[in-house]
């Protein structure tokens, strides 16, 4: 798991100048990449593991590195933050490591 990645709350926005973006916030581009998307169910409290778990066993079971670009989770409708209960969605973005690439070929 990435420990020094900062960490902030996001909206999508279509805003493409800073004037665009309300006072007091910042633009923050995440460019276009392939990513990994795990998802996940439960209550919250189970989430820290899970996402250990992405890292450490998930990510290399699938051949996949991750790349220098931010990693991100979805917490949309499907999560119920009233009760911490619902779905969250890890985006890793990666590239396919290259040493398998070639052996599947």
């Amino acid at each position: 798991m990435r420990r020094d990645s900062p960490r902030v709350a996001a909206v999508e926005t279509h805003a493409t100048a800073s004037a665009a973006v309300p006072a007091g916030l910042r633009a923050f581009p995440i460019l276009a990449n392939t990513y990994a998307v795990f998802t996940w169910q439960g209550h919250i409290s189970e989430f820290p593991a899970f996402v250990s778990t992405v890292w450490s066993r998930h990510l290399p079971a699938a051949h996949l590195d991750p790349i220098a670009a931010p990693d991100f989770k979805l917490y949309d409708r499907r999560f119920d933050h009233l009760t911490n209960l619902g779905t969250v969605e890890v985006w890793v973005p990666v590239a396919v490591v290259e040493s398998h690439a070639t052996a599947s070929h």
